[in-house]
């Protein structure tokens, strides 16, 4: 004989449910993925989206810095072999807030002797968040008429936090931030 479903466990399990799904809306991924070339290198321009949950800001105010590595990955098509790597690069964007001063930083490692300097939180997550310019490989590795795949993937790197909030967010899981590879195939 079967028992019945309790009517209380239910409503439990639809609310846990109904509170499940927006939290897993706002996961972070990658957008705007264009690739493009200069007279000598293939360039990739992308932008991070979702990168920074609710609480992150306030342990960037507190003194912890940030950190996004971007990585990517560029292969040769080459039909039913094995697809050959050409390049594996990534890169670092680091914020860092001066609590004396009030003023962010993102250092980008892409043009590290340019560094935005802001006070305000929103234009220093648009710059942690875009990636332009990124140096994929040089022309002259590619060839005319061939299809490559290009791979995409952002980190958030675990940092070390100053002492005062080393405890105070031991148990914040905001650090564990990373995208799904995103894949783009293409002719050169």
């Amino acid at each position: 004989m079967q028992r019945p479903i309790p009517v209380k466990a239910l409503v439990f399990f639809l609310a846990l449910w109904a509170f499940a799904v927006p939290a897993f809306a706002d996961e972070a991924g990658l957008a705007n993925i264009v690739i493009t070339n200069d007279e000598k290198n293939l360039l990739i321009y992308l932008t991070i989206q979702n990168g920074f949950p609710g609480r992150l800001e306030q342990a960037v105010v507190g003194g912890a810095p940030v950190s996004f590595k971007i990585y990517v990955s560029l292969y040769k098509d080459r039909g039913l072999w094995p697809d050959s790597e050409i390049a594996d690069i990534s890169a670092t964007h680091t914020l860092r807030y001066d609590t004396r001063k009030k003023l962010y930083t993102v250092i980008r490692s892409e043009d590290p002797a340019a560094p935005v300097i802001t006070h305000s939180f929103e234009e220093a997550k648009r710059a942690m968040s875009e990636v332009s310019r990124m140096r994929a490989c040089p022309l002259s590795r590619l060839e005319k008429g061939r299809q490559y795949e290009l791979k995409a993937k952002a980190v958030m790197e675990r940092v070390e936090l100053p002492l005062h909030l080393r405890y105070l967010l031991y148990f914040v899981a905001f650090w564990d931030f990373e995208t799904d590879w995103y894949t783009i195939n293409f002719n050169y």
